[in-house]
């Protein structure tokens, strides 16, 4: 468990941490001996959170934002809880997995601004492409009707073409 990039903390059954691995040391911001015996609400309310959200019996997953001490601003943590059970079957404790997602979370919204900005050009280039007016064609009425070829949001290959409308 010491070796592991991930934080793990266990948790007894009045959600006081009882054992905590090195990665969780640093996500908690304190070693070991002072995260001992602390309530989890007072070193990450977060997290204490989503240990009273969980269904006993289950595993849940969740993701929080946490604080670390001595940091401006949050990480995102992806958050799993596990009962630990005795021979009676009772809930005695939690393990708690805790994964600093913050990069992807990070990545991700740099690829969604991206997206919505290659989304924008694309639709001013749309609009710079497409005739303002339909031409005059001596014995014909010309009329248009834009229909993307894609979803709302998606660029796609749009392009103009003249079909027969029928009699009348």
């Amino acid at each position: 468990l010491e070796r592991m990039a991930d934080g793990v903390v266990v948790v007894d059954a009045y959600r006081r941490l009882v054992d905590a691995n090195r990665a969780a040391e640093s996500l908690l911001g304190g070693a070991r001996g002072d995260l001992v015996g602390r309530p989890m609400v007072e070193l990450a309310p977060t997290v204490d959170a989503a240990l009273a959200a969980h269904a006993p019996g289950t595993t849940s997953r969740g993701e929080v934002l946490a604080r670390r001490p001595g940091r401006d601003s949050a990480d995102d943590l992806a958050v799993t809880v596990t009962d630990i059970t005795d021979g009676a079957g009772r809930n005695t404790a939690h393990v708690v997995l805790l994964r600093d997602v913050s990069e992807r979370r990070r990545t991700e919204r740099r690829l969604r601004d991206l997206l919505q900005e290659q989304t924008h050009l694309a639709e001013i280039l749309q609009q710079s492409l497409r005739p303002r007016t339909l031409p005059e064609v001596p014995g014909y009425d010309l009329a248009v009707r834009s229909v993307p070829a894609g979803r709302q949001g998606q660029v796609s290959g749009d392009f103009y073409d003249v079909h027969p409308a029928g009699d009348g």
